[in-house]
């Protein structure tokens, strides 16, 4: 019997989508003689370790265990003071130092569905290969690096120009979503502390901050994993409006949504925020297999009641909702015309 390691950081603001990133991951867990042990980093209260422990716990090769946030001695006040730098982008970067039992471990972001199994990431990353890191290509780096999926380029390209040299956006290469760590050589080369000094010495000029930090640190010791591993949502549709001839031309839309194994949602808009975003029906059809519904209910009423009341999102989502539950009456006749 192996292991396959799964380690996520996240705070107690994405229980409810961890619940649903989880249920997905196990409901795919099709590797025979195989243990899921998802681990999770945050700062989480007790109903919160109990409600995702029921989800995982539902599966016969699934476990769980949790570790309240360490990140190498640092504090919230030690951060630098910037929205997207928190204690769990620290403790992502320090999961070396913190796991020292394992060797080879799955690290990935909890916004995000399965569609397969995860273990053919883990077994696609080899240690022969003498690399420090497996991680998928990230889009909006793709154009940059003359990949024909973006030809217009990406708008955060044009934001890195302004800071970051050519020679830096020439080390930009995978996402920060979906990585597998080669730990006990990360940890003989201590790259826990080289990316935590990194991220807090570039923070003046950091987009993504754990992503610039595995890509520039390590440099050329990253494996590539093929696209479905970590395929993004907001251009599914895109990718679905193709024609075949379109498709053919450029293979990697294919190589991405063919055969999905992740599916992100990488950008601001989330599904349990936006329920009219793109591939939302997935989303929320594995919240409901996850019996997470009334915890997305509770969470949907305060977050649309900060909403303004001109957001189209609002509108689209309340219109939806009273058709949903809109009763007619079987003896309703049509209006005459007058």
């Amino acid at each position: 019997m192996r292991t396959i390691p799964l380690i996520h950081c996240f705070d107690r603001n994405y229980v409810m989508p961890a619940a649903v990133c989880f249920q997905t991951l196990l409901e795919n867990a099709k590797s025979k003689d195989t243990i899921y042990s998802l681990r999770v980093v945050g700062d989480l209260a007790e109903p919160d370790e109990k409600f995702l422990r029921q989800i995982v716990e539902k599966f016969p090769n699934g476990e769980i265990a949790f570790r309240k946030p360490a990140a190498l001695g640092l504090d919230d006040s030690a951060l630098p003071a910037k929205s997207h730098f928190s204690l769990d982008l620290y403790n992502k970067l320090a999961l070396p130092e913190l796991f020292p039992e394992f060797d080879k471990a799955i690290v990935a972001d909890v916004d995000v569905i399965y569609l397969d199994d995860i273990a053919k990431a883990f077994d696609f990353f080899d240690f022969d290969d003498d690399n420090l890191l497996g991680g998928v290509w990230d889009l909006g780096y793709a154009a940059y690096h003359k990949e024909a999926l973006f030809p217009t380029g990406r708008p955060f390209i044009k934001k890195y120009s302004r800071n970051w040299t050519n020679e830096e956006l020439d080390l930009l290469k995978i996402g920060a979503g979906f990585v597998v760590y080669n730990m006990s050589a990360l940890r003989n080369g201590a790259y826990a502390k080289k990316w935590i000094d990194f991220a807090k010495k570039n923070s003046y000029r950091a987009l993504l901050p754990e992503q610039e930090a595995y890509n520039i640190v390590c440099k050329e010791k990253i494996k590539l994993l093929p696209l479905r591993f970590m395929a993004v949502a907001e251009h599914y549709s895109r990718y679905t409006a193709m024609s075949e001839a379109e498709k053919t031309a450029n293979p990697a839309w294919d190589e991405m949504f063919g055969e999905m194994v992740q599916l992100h949602y990488a950008s601001k808009i989330k599904p349990w925020k936006y329920p009219s975003s793109p591939c939302a029906d997935l989303w929320f059809a594995a919240c409901a297999r996850a019996g997470a519904i009334e915890a997305w209910r509770k969470f949907y009423a305060t977050f649309s009641a900060s909403m303004s009341e001109e957001s189209l999102e609002k509108k689209v989502f309340e219109m939806r909702m009273g058709r949903f539950h809109l009763k007619l009456s079987k003896e309703r006749k049509p209006r005459k015309n007058v």
